[in-house]
């Protein structure tokens, strides 16, 4: 019997843009001019650099199916380079919604537009296919919610202490 191959190989790499990491960057701050793909197997990695072409920063959006342990240890191994280096580091996780959770499906999905916005005609026509899956959708829609208030939190917790050195 071959060896099982870990999911997260299985899963196809995030759907993220040079121009996306950019995007994404600026939410949290920062003006890069550019971004480099660095390349992964199973996530996405940028260089980004300023208007003049010096980097200021390294961009991962990690690959959904991968695990919370693995997250973890990896941000504890960036910390610890940056920390021995006496670079300033920091890791922001966005969780949308977990790899495998059964009510988030293609349908669930296309009740958004690509840019995040809801798309009106696809969620009425779900309400009213598939008026059974609302409850699913509330439950997501809580879960939402609270993942929000604990990001915003632990971002604006994060902001304002300053950094130890």
């Amino acid at each position: 019997m071959p060896p099982a191959v870990d999911p997260v190989l299985l899963a196809p790499s995030p759907d993220c843009t040079e121009a996306d990491a950019c995007a994404i960057a600026g939410l949290f701050g920062l003006s890069p001019g550019s971004a480099r793909d660095l390349g992964s197997e199973r996530d996405r990695t940028f260089m980004l650099h300023d208007a003049g072409g010096t980097g200021i920063a390294v961009m991962k959006v990690s690959n959904r199916a991968e695990s919370v342990d693995t997250l973890d240890m990896e941000a504890a191994a960036i910390g610890a380079v940056a920390e021995e280096r006496g670079i300033p580091w920091s890791v922001f996780r966005a969780i949308s919604d977990r790899a495998g959770d059964p009510r988030v499906d293609a349908a669930v999905v296309g009740l958004s537009n690509p840019d995040g916005s809801p798309n009106a005609t696809a969620v009425a026509r779900f309400a009213v296919t598939r008026p059974h899956r609302l409850p699913g959708l509330a439950g997501l829609a809580k879960g939402l919610r609270l993942a929000v208030r604990t990001s915003t939190d632990a971002v604006v917790d994060a902001l304002e202490v300053p950094p130890s050195r």
